[in-house]
């Protein structure tokens, strides 16, 4: 019986018809005809439909130059026998040269009841106007993942649903040298990069969409409204500026469908869980003609929890547009309202340094406090352009605002109070008011196109940025002799009830930032095997802060410019093997004693690795070698404790692993491991996750039946203190799909009821991770 395949890889994301005219870079190595289709047709952002039949035992003799994707086409298949038929625009039908009489109209190709069992399909996304999946915002050119001297890890929506993320948190397992740090009771995302983490106060630094998205407060990222994280690992400052140099996230929101990209399935999903867990996610919209369609991701979210008094409740709903009024130029719109309401929530204490003295769901808050309200707002406008001779420009407009309002009482555990706590028990308590607001707008435009010169073909990419940013806070805080008063027997908690003490004022400051930026990157190639980056960027960064209550303002200017380099070479079909160095800063806040602004931070960082990705796209493994130091971080000054200096040196150095894809026939596995040999003690030594999946019909269904198991080793609070032990964890994951469009799972998580802690900052503020938990969801799509 005839056997057949689909090898569908989409159009370019934005402009599928200039795209396919175009001259495009093809580099194709000699090879069997199976395994190098889907390549080609990757490189070119084009369908092909064959029947495997046709294609088996041939080879071709592979494609590289400058060429249309028809022409490529056409070259690659030469002296095989066959030919292109197309159809419709971007869509390709292999057929033999001789079958196909003048004027006739290509063969229909089988259904799957006609030729009985067919291949899985393989879907390579490859976008010509944004940066594709496999290699995403590390090159912002469309470079390919392989040509790439950067370890990147993409989580992309099959794996979101695999493991039930509804948070950026619940995905971190899967990626290698991230480690959660403390994200402020819950309020934030903040997570560390290869031993390097966010500053202490606002977070990680983080991108949405290839645009700073991190300046201010802005709650946890909700997973409705996420295509994939692209983790970047090692510096970005080249391509982003003001950043850490173990790494940087890029979020890429789910987008409205443009003519020649598949439909999203339409969805509404309900799930339900552990501690009261109520969730509802609706994802809708469609085509509104040849040219525009419309995007809506919306969720709502009820939660109870295994800690005592808290309970958060989110809302969010995120519009996309896109629009193509004319072949060459696409308008794409992207918003997101999100809010969330819950109390700060600190965790619990390490009495006398020790953990497990206290349960794990004791709160020390004060339930009157209420919730911390984020309301975070961000409007998304990106314009893609085609340009004569296979240039184009990319421009991109946020406007975004967020404010973070409410009361909270939490310990504090130094000094006389931390004696307090570990003598008697007694936690000392102070109580906040928050009062904050920020305003950010920014702009970004890149010239993208290919130059020859020296005998060499350029890449080029050409950049200018330029953001403004604003900050209002007010915080209240309850006199420091009334804290021990305030205070919380941590073995026995009774909290204090009406009338809560009443805080004073104790910041008010009005802070206002301005960038600009250019940057350039070049890559060259500098034969068939080998590639060669070039990047560099220079900021202006300007920041002034008023102090209203000292009527007092501060000023200061940091000029950078970081540069990135890195050596690529594809010794065969599938394997990358890639040496780079990157620099990267961050501008320090605050004054000296002296009143003088700091000296941003320098990052620079060493990465050697090895990849491996099969034409095919099914699986794919990476190791990579990396040493990074930082320096002109900030400590305590010595003679006057009350003040910093920016003296202090970090140094971080390991080793990555990771592997991702079918394995086997109906197997999936996501794998990966990181050894920091070198790194400040509160990112742990040796991490590492295994999640296995498999996949078999039943019925006229799909069963999965999977697990997987992670480990994070010790490692202490981000002030050095408490020890935070080792801790190895367990979930089973059950999924049944059902045509035409039923999904529905069970999962289990820390199956195995370990007592855990997800991080700390110090002996007072612990926070544990959740006991043994279930959740059961039902998705149908339509």
């Amino acid at each position: 019986m005839r056997r057949s395949v689909l090898l569908a890889l989409a159009l370019s994301a934005c402009l599928p018809l200039p795209a396919i005219a175009a001259d495009l870079d093809f580099d194709l190595p000699a090879g069997p005809m199976t395994d190098l289709l889907p390549a080609l047709a990757a490189q070119a952002g084009i369908t092909v439909q064959a029947d495997a039949a046709l294609l088996r035992g041939l080879r071709s003799g592979g494609v590289t130059g400058r060429l249309s994707a028809s022409e490529a086409l056409s070259r690659w298949l030469e002296g095989t026998g066959l030919t292109a038929t197309q159809p419709s625009p971007g869509l390709f039908v292999l057929i033999r040269a001789q079958a196909l009489p003048p004027g006739a109209a290509p063969p229909r190709l089988a259904s799957a009841a006609e030729v009985g069992t067919v291949l899985p399909v393989v879907r390579v996304v490859a976008t010509r106007d944004e940066a594709p999946p496999a290699a995403g915002a590390a090159t912002r050119s469309g470079a390919a993942a392989l040509d790439t001297p950067q370890a990147l890890t993409t989580v992309d929506r099959a794996l979101i649903d695999a493991v039930g993320a509804l948070r950026l948190n619940d995905v971190l397992d899967h990626v290698p040298g991230v480690s959660r740090q403390n994200d402020f009771g819950g309020t934030w995302d903040n997570i560390a990069l290869r031993g390097f983490a966010g500053h202490e106060d606002t977070g990680m630094s983080l991108l949405r969409n290839g645009m700073a998205g991190n300046r201010g407060y802005n709650a946890p990222r909700d997973s409705a409204n996420v295509e994939r994280f692209e983790f970047l690992r090692g510096p970005m400052g080249a391509l982003y500026g003001a950043s850490e140099p173990g790494g940087t996230l890029n979020v890429v929101t789910r987008q409205a469908p443009l003519p020649g990209e598949a439909l999203p399935a339409r969805s509404i999903e309900a799930r339900a869980g552990s501690w009261n867990a109520k969730r509802l996610a609706l994802d809708l919209g469609g085509r509104l003609d040849d040219a525009t369609a419309l995007r809506l991701n919306a969720a709502a979210e009820d939660n109870d929890s295994f800690r005592e008094h808290v309970r958060t409740r989110r809302e969010l709903l995120a519009p996309a547009l896109a629009w193509q009024p004319a072949a060459g130029t696409t308008l794409r719109y992207d918003g997101e309202w999100l809010r969330q309401r819950a109390p700060l929530d600190r965790g619990v204490v390490a009495v006398g340094g020790q953990l497990g003295k206290v349960p794990i769901s004791r709160f020390y808050g004060e339930p009157g406090d209420g919730d911390i309200t984020l309301v975070n707002q961000t409007h998304q406008l990106r314009l893609a352009q085609r340009l004569p001779d296979g240039w184009s420009i990319n421009a991109g407009l946020m406007a975004r605002r967020g404010t973070m309002n409410g009361d909270s009482s939490y310990g504090h555990a130094y000094g006389a109070g931390l004696e307090s706590l570990d003598r008697d028990g007694w936690l000392w308590r102070q109580r906040r008011r928050r009062e904050f607001a920020s305003s950010d707008q920014a702009v970004q435009v890149d010239l993208l196109g290919t130059l020859r010169a020296g005998g060499l073909v350029h890449r080029m990419l050409f950049g200018v940025e330029g953001f403004r940013f604003s900050l209002a806070q007010r915080m209240q805080r309850t006199p420091s002799a009334q804290w021990a008063g305030y205070g919380i027997d941590v073995f026995q908690p009774v909290y204090h009830g009406s009338p809560l003490p009443e805080p004073q004022d104790f910041l008010s400051t009005t802070e206002r930032q301005r960038g600009l930026a250019w940057y350039l990157q070049d890559e060259l190639a500098l034969a068939p095997e080998w590639r060669l980056l070039i990047g560099l960027r220079g900021d202006r960064f300007e920041q002034q802060v008023h102090d209203r209550l000292a009527d007092l303002t501060r000023a200061q200017t940091v000029r950078a410019a970081t540069p990135r380099f890195g050596l690529t070479w594809r010794p065969a079909a599938g394997w990358a093997a890639y040496a780079s160095y990157g620099a990267s800063f961050r501008p320090n806040i605050g004054v000296d004693v002296t009143g003088q602004a700091f000296e941003p931070e320098r990052g620079s960082a060493r990465e050697a690795g090895l990849k491996w990705q099969p034409p095919d796209g099914r699986v794919s493994a990476a190791v990579a070698a990396f040493d990074i130091v930082k320096r002109q971080v900030l400590v305590t000054d010595p003679e006057h404790p009350d003040f910093s200096i920016a003296a202090a040196r970090a140094h971080s150095r390991g080793l990555e692993a990771e592997l991702q894809g079918e394995i086997a026939p109906g197997w999936r596995s996501v794998a990966a491991a990181a050894w920091l040999q070198r790194a400040l003690p509160q990112f742990p030594r040796l991490s590492g996750s295994l999640l296995l999946l498999h996949d078999q019909p039943l019925g006229d269904g799909q069963l999965t039946l999977g697990g997987g198991v992670t480990h994070v080793g010790p490692r202490t609070g981000d002030s050095g203190t408490p020890q935070l032990p080792s801790y190895t964890t367990a979930r089973l994951i059950a999924q049944w799909q059902q045509p035409p469009g039923l999904h529905l799972s069970l999962q289990i998580d820390n199956l195995f009821n370990r007592t855990w802690y997800a991080s700390a900052y110090n002996n007072a503020w612990v926070s544990p991770g959740a006991p043994r938990r279930f959740s059961l969801a039902a998705r149908q799509d339509f």
